[in-house]
């Protein structure tokens, strides 16, 4: 048998076909990440806006409050809110919240955008050193147990009540009393509680 050439031009025609369909996937992949990258940027904006208006929003709410209580949003992504009470929110003989310390627990709760996982509260008195502590207690127990009716979920309690010493809890106001934090957890960012 002779050896005959191989006819290769095929060959050529074959890489250029190649190298087309790598150049278009390499666009499509390149158009898909600047898509992704405007998404991104359109989400955020939108994230900022429903932050400004949930601002607002507990700005109205806690506006007719007469207690002056503070309510920290979810700011960064963090599924944390946090509530102040204040004395005249508690009525620690009876262990429960007064009616306008309902209110703004209930504002607050109101404004919860995740699935609560765990509650801390913390509380102290500033009463006399020797009712301090059964005040600080009662007012804890009045507060899960509110918080307990308001049906936000099954929440893992943890209570801290220390009697007399507010500034430990960082509560430097004068009239303040409590802190409230309503934790939720991080995989659950998007949900909206039960």
């Amino acid at each position: 048998m002779k050896n005959s050439p191989v006819n290769s031009y095929w060959l050529m025609t074959f890489g250029d076909l190649l190298t087309l369909l790598l150049c278009f996937f390499v666009a499509i992949v390149s158009l898909s990440r600047h898509q992704q990258d405007a998404d991104a940027e359109e989400m955020a904006k939108e994230k900022k806006e429903q932050l400004v208006e949930s601002i607002d929003e507990v700005a109205r709410l806690t506006a007719g409050a007469s207690h002056g209580a503070e309510i920290a949003l979810d700011i960064d992504n963090r599924n944390l809110t946090e509530v102040f009470l204040e004395q005249g929110d508690v009525d620690p003989g009876k262990q429960r919240l007064t009616d306008s310390g309902k209110v703004v627990l209930e504002r607050a709760v109101d404004l919860l955008s995740y699935p609560v996982k765990e509650v801390v509260i913390e509380t102290c008195s500033r009463q006399a050193e020797a009712n301090a502590w059964h005040e600080s207690v009662s007012m804890s127990l009045g507060i899960q147990r509110q918080i307990h009716d308001m049906k936000v979920g099954t929440p893992a309690y943890r209570v801290k009540s220390v009697g007399p010493h507010c500034t430990s809890l960082g509560l430097t106001e004068k009239t303040q009393v409590s802190r409230i934090l309503f934790q939720g957890s991080p995989e659950e960012a998007n949900g909206r509680r039960n």
